[in-house]
């Protein structure tokens, strides 16, 4: 596919030049996130360019159909923007949820950080999931996030971690 940009003068088209992935990551990060930009989100959600679809991942209006395209995503870079999203929370599946939490730490650490606010993941599953990553910073990231239930809060004020129980413990207060 091929973008380009035309400038016109009443009907007659006066300059004419294609873009290259940089200008249009560009273009891109300038859309302003509303829904009605969904249908180009869609088209630059499937470019080649991880950095183009990096800047589409991140804009939380997108649509439904436009964050079945990300969820399906192999740049971890493009998943770290889009878990983030009011977009992701709303749509992303559980299935994938759960291996994005394998994939990346700092996945899994946005997803504890807001775990309450993911609508399609069971928030006892997720936690279940999220209480046994071997790395600490997720740990000490869901040990932050103070809605979680007191039952796990106090689990992990127990934590070998002295970050992951004093977050713990702040946020039991």
């Amino acid at each position: 596919m091929k973008f380009k940009i035309v400038v016109e003068d009443g009907k007659k088209e006066v300059f004419s030049r294609d873009l290259n992935f940089y200008e249009l990551q560009e273009y891109a990060s300038s859309l302003e996130d509303v829904q009605s930009n969904n249908d180009i989100f869609k088209i630059l959600a499937k470019h080649p360019s991880q950095d183009v679809r990096e800047r589409i991942a991140c804009k939380d209006n997108l649509n439904e159909e436009v964050c079945k395209i990300i969820e399906a995503e192999k740049s971890v870079y493009v998943l770290r923007s889009f878990v983030r999203t009011d977009g992701c929370k709303k749509y992303a599946t559980q299935k994938y949820l759960i291996n994005w939490i394998s994939l990346d730490v700092e996945i899994a650490s946005t997803i504890a950080n807001y775990v309450e606010n993911y609508e399609n993941f069971e928030i006892e599953d997720a936690v279940k999931i999220l209480m046994n990553h071997k790395d600490p910073a997720v740990l000490a990231e869901l040990a932050s996030n103070s809605s979680l239930n007191k039952k796990y809060l106090k689990q992990l004020a127990n934590n070998i971690d002295s970050r992951v129980s004093k977050n713990a413990l702040y946020s039991l207060r």
